[in-house]
């Protein structure tokens, strides 16, 4: 059997089964790193339901970074956002659709290095330990394409580094129903979380625009192999639907 396709077998198995028999696919929280552009910009800082958004503003028009953060629970939420309400500012609430909107502005902005700033860095760590990474299946090449994630933190790509963009972008979306879990009206019995289908067609779009053999094998697995549905509707009552094929 070629490698590329025992690997498509062992990874949709893994999706399928979930990355334990009870355990679902909670995602590692990555607080803010304080990293930015260049000191004398200004930040911002937006949130929507499950992400929250630090923007980089040069001239205090145009967007020069981006970092966003997913939190899981509303106390995770409410801690992080006094955070940088302290370092930043008073945080600005966006509806869903301003939210994509910012996250596609920030996925066309040209790759940059932001630094850390000292003052500015969390001191609280990720939150995943080794148990829980060592029971991830990842795509090769990438750190955000598979069950869960193995980045340090937001800026943390992998080689294919377009591709994990696509991954990450999806992973940072602002309404989903985690596994094992219930959320704006929709009783998640499967291990595999179920995001807004505008951001499962987002992420669709991003892979076949990469038209990558990493990418269209993530596009397979995600939408013809597992077939995982989408929650569709606005917040805070959300139906569940199934989505067409990559």
């Amino acid at each position: 059997m070629k490698p590329v396709r025992l690997f498509f077998n062992v990874f949709s198995l893994f999706f399928l089964l979930g990355p334990g028999a009870s355990q679902s696919d909670m995602p590692s929280f990555k607080p803010y790193t304080g990293a930015r552009v260049s000191n004398n910009s200004n930040l911002i800082v937006f949130h929507c339901e499950q992400t929250i958004a630090v923007v980089e503003l040069k001239m205090k028009r145009f967007i020069e970074n981006c970092e966003f953060i997913e939190v899981v629970d509303v106390r995770q939420k409410r801690q992080e956002l006094n955070k940088l309400r302290s370092l930043i500012g008073k945080p600005i609430t966006l509806k869903f659709p301003q939210m994509m909107d910012l996250m596609s502005r920030c996925s066309k902005i040209p790759d940059v290095k932001p630094q850390r700033i000292n003052n500015m860095q969390s001191d609280q760590p990720v939150s995943q330990n080794r148990n829980q990474q060592s029971l991830q299946l990842i795509l090769p090449g990438t750190k955000w394409c598979g069950t869960g994630d193995i980045a340090a933190n937001y800026f943390d790509l992998g080689t294919q580094s377009e591709i994990d963009k696509c991954c990450r972008l999806h992973d940072i979306c602002p309404v989903k129903v985690h596994g094992y879990s219930f959320r704006y009206g929709v009783n998640n019995t499967s291990p595999i979380t179920k995001s807004h289908c505008k951001c499962d067609q987002e992420l669709k779009r991003c892979l076949k625009k990469e038209n990558q053999p990493i990418a269209n094998l993530m596009g397979q697995i995600y939408f013809n192999v597992i077939k995982i549905q989408c929650v569709s509707g606005t917040v805070p009552n959300l139906q569940v639907l199934d989505q067409g094929k990559y």
